[in-house]
């Protein structure tokens, strides 16, 4: 089946099983196509982003629909937990994110760093993470002109042990725990930021992610990062919708507090007014990972001096990725770093959007 099929047949199997279940009911006109959407699966992924955007300031409205999705898949695709049995750090990791909105992870082995770092800086980057018809860049072009080199995702899928790192049982038991229901990676990504641009642009300006209902995302540091090379910033609590609440009912008009809230970029200064919390700088050496719901408010800092190097994984509970380079086919050929049974149940739905079986 082609993977805009297979999407397809999700969402559309997702919109009759809300509209089934009485329970459910409430959700469903949120992700209800209106009538004349074109049937191609980029139009429903839309739909359902703009259903997230409902949540924000409901917990009730966001648990309901984690709670229809896990419903669906079990139900529907007969998925179950891939780890049975969640370790105590995991949890511990969990409590903490949902606590701050971040947490720090254990720091890659140096050989697994160096193996994942030799592989990004023997690819060329590129303006755009999906832009494979875009020119391929040398880090020296791309340094000299963007603010961003981005990796494409097919280069991503092929790091040495990133997929592997991603669904062993801490980092997946966080994302079985956090979601509340079985993972799906939603997004692989790697870029170069670089300390020429002579201003913050896109992403290193203060913004909130809102990839699907329920997400985070798992990061690593390929190099060194401190204060002068791009350190990621978080402002503690403003994942939670009870933070969201309060700044908006302090706000002069609640009204102008969610078109600013809307606004793709935000100041510094907006964001301190709005909240009056203090960012977090995720600092460390090369090897530090961490976690972040990047629902809260976040960037990663314009780099002074030293480039960073960084590597994401995210886990989401709805299929997010329409791109017509994935999923790549699991072989020796294409994806040479990754065990010869990766795509066993349940783990074959963990990573459906982006590897699929040899026909």
């Amino acid at each position: 089946m082609a993977q805009h099929e297979h999407l397809l047949r999700w969402f559309l199997g997702f919109q009759s099983f809300v509209q089934a279940h009485e329970e459910f009911h409430p959700l469903a006109g949120a992700i209800t196509a209106p009538p004349g959407t074109v049937m191609h699966p980029e139009a429903y992924r839309l739909i359902h982003v703009r259903g997230a955007v409902h949540t924000i300031y409901s917990p009730q409205s966001e648990e309901m629909a984690v709670r229809a999705v896990d419903a669906y898949v079990r139900e529907t695709y007969g998925v179950t937990n891939p780890i049975a049995d969640v370790p105590a750090e995991a949890l511990a990791h969990v409590a903490e994110m949902r606590e701050r909105g971040f947490s720090l992870l254990p720091d890659i082995p140096p050989e697994t760093l160096s193996a994942m770092a030799a592989h990004f800086r023997s690819r060329p980057v590129y303006q755009q993470s999906s832009d494979a018809t875009g020119p391929a860049l040398s880090l020296e072009e791309a340094e000299a002109s963007l603010n961003i080199g981005h990796f494409r995702e097919q280069d991503v899928v092929n790091c040495p042990h990133l997929l592997e790192l991603a669904t062993d049982p801490l980092h997946l038991g966080i994302a079985q725990e956090f979601l509340g229901t079985v993972p799906q990676i939603i997004t692989c990504a790697a870029w170069w930021s670089f300390a020429q641009a002579d201003q913050a642009r896109d992403a290193q300006l203060f913004h909130l992610d809102l990839d699907d209902y329920r997400f985070f995302k798992f990061f690593i540091y390929l190099t060194d990062v401190d204060e002068e090379s791009g350190p990621h910033v978080y402002v503690p609590a403003t994942h939670r919708p009870e933070t969201l609440i309060q700044a908006r009912q302090a706000a002069s008009s609640p009204e102008a507090f969610d078109a600013w809230l809307g606004t793709l970029r935000k100041s510094d200064e907006d964001v301190q007014a709005a909240f009056g919390i203090d960012p977090v700088r995720l600092v460390g050496k090369a090897g530090t990972s961490f976690i972040a719901c990047t629902r809260g408010i976040h960037k990663g800092l314009l780099p002074k001096s030293k480039n960073r190097l960084i590597c994401q994984i995210a886990y989401g509970i709805t299929p997010q990725r329409v791109a017509e380079c994935l999923p790549v086919t699991l072989s020796p050929e294409t994806t040479p770093n990754l065990p010869a049974d990766f795509l066993t149940p349940p783990i074959d739905y963990v990573m459906n959007l982006y590897l699929r079986k040899q026909a």
